[in-house]
């Protein structure tokens, strides 16, 4: 089954059991996506044959899509009785997928030769966990967290990534690597159950895969994959 359509049952499923339970606990469901901007990356390519760095290597841009929980510390309704303090504080958690492919390009070897290279296409699903500080503002009886909340977000990931050689003559290759992921937004609360939110995300990673070249045997390729996206959140809070 394909990644996207497992995102799509997984969202009805985790909105319609939010819709169950009654509203102003604090906790919240929704979906997130936008566009993935991925910063140059030099690649050391070590193999039996050949040792080099393949600098500036472009990513294509993409796109990211994604489900997200997340967990404000302020007192409503039920639920546990947090300090005054804790309601500049939050926590999430999403899971999410993002294009990472490289297109047909010419670069330069660290040694100065010039090389060009076929695309190699693929995608990372990254699972993501963040502690978030948020300012609340326009606080109203009925928006105990502020109807307008910018914020700062900081955590790990760990992302499952894939890349397709097929065109080196080698194979799909995947590989596991954590990430460290920073996002600065703002959320409007457009109703007191529902909200929506426009983020910055940066995600620093580096990486390292394995794949089997015929001929050459095993190529290790290693670098950085720094990725910003822009990100459009709706969420359901209950």
């Amino acid at each position: 089954m394909k990644l996207k359509k497992v995102l799509k049952i997984a969202g009805v499923f985790v909105l319609a059991m939010g819709l169950a339970v009654p509203a102003f606990a604090g906790a919240w469901v929704g979906v997130q996506g936008g566009p993935s901007f991925g910063t140059t990356q030099d690649i050391t390519v070590t193999s039996p044959f050949i040792n080099n760095t393949i600098l500036n290597t472009k990513i294509r841009t993409g796109f990211t899509t994604g489900l997200i929980v997340g967990y404000d510390f302020v007192n409503q309704g039920y639920g546990p009785v947090w300090p005054e303090w804790a309601k500049y504080f939050g926590v999430t958690m999403d899971v999410g997928y993002t294009q990472m492919n490289f297109s047909a390009q010419t670069r330069t070897l660290a040694t100065g030769q010039v090389i060009g290279f076929s695309n190699a296409d693929g995608g990372n699903t990254a699972l993501t966990f963040m502690l978030v500080g948020r300012l609340p503002l326009m606080i109203e009886k009925d928006y105990p967290a502020g109807r307008f909340q910018p914020y700062l977000g900081v955590g790990p990931g760990v992302v499952f990534s894939s890349m397709d050689f097929n065109n080196y003559g080698g194979s799909t290759v995947s590989s596991t690597n954590v990430a460290l992921v920073t996002e600065a937004g703002i959320r409007y609360m457009v109703t007191p159950n529902f909200s929506a939110s426009l983020a910055y995300r940066y995600r620093y990673m580096p990486t390292s895969q394995d794949v089997h070249m015929p001929g050459i045997g095993n190529v290790n390729l290693v670098g950085t994959q720094n990725t910003s996206q822009a990100l459009f959140k709706v969420a359901y809070h209950f």
